[in-house]
């Protein structure tokens, strides 16, 4: 017997296949096939996961430098009040308290990425030391966030 079908009757045809086959019933045979269906549910979830996960990420940032930001001036707050405490010379900046207290909140912040130049403090008559900070946050994936915020404190200390 020849490679094929049985002799005389040409090339063996897949089963279901057949050209004269009408396309309702190849409609019906691709409506019950299941193979491919992981794939497809898979390209529609998958973005969507991608998209949580990044906002995750982004949110656990922005906490983070926020958390960051305020400590940093908690800090320089307390440490301006004590440079100021111990200091007996007057002016502006007595003992060099302020700047102090701004390097502190410099140091304290700058894993975050909060620069120095965020930062501003100034010796305030009602409240003792007034540091101050603003930080746009940048996110990493702002294709998908809108516009950033900008982060904000504020502590005084005596």
């Amino acid at each position: 017997m020849a490679r094929g079908g049985p002799a005389g009757r040409g090339p063996r045809q897949r089963r279901g296949a057949h050209p004269m086959s009408p396309p309702v019933r190849q409609l019906r045979r691709l409506a019950r096939c299941r193979r491919g269906a992981a794939a497809v549910e898979a390209a529609f979830a998958l973005p969507l996961l991608v998209l949580m996960l990044t906002g995750l990420v982004e949110g656990g940032r922005l906490a983070w430098t926020r958390t960051s930001l305020e400590f940093a001036v908690q800090e320089a707050a307390r440490q301006g009040a004590l440079d100021l405490s111990r200091c007996t010379s007057g002016g502006a900046d007595p003992c060099g308290a302020l700047a102090n207290a701004r390097n502190v909140a410099a140091a304290k912040a700058s894993a975050a990425g909060v620069p120095a130049s965020a930062f501003t403090v100034a010796s305030d008559p009602a409240c003792g030391v007034r540091v101050r900070a603003a930080h746009r946050f940048r996110f990493v994936a702002a294709g998908f966030v809108g516009a950033a915020p900008t982060l904000a404190a504020e502590v005084c200390r005596t």
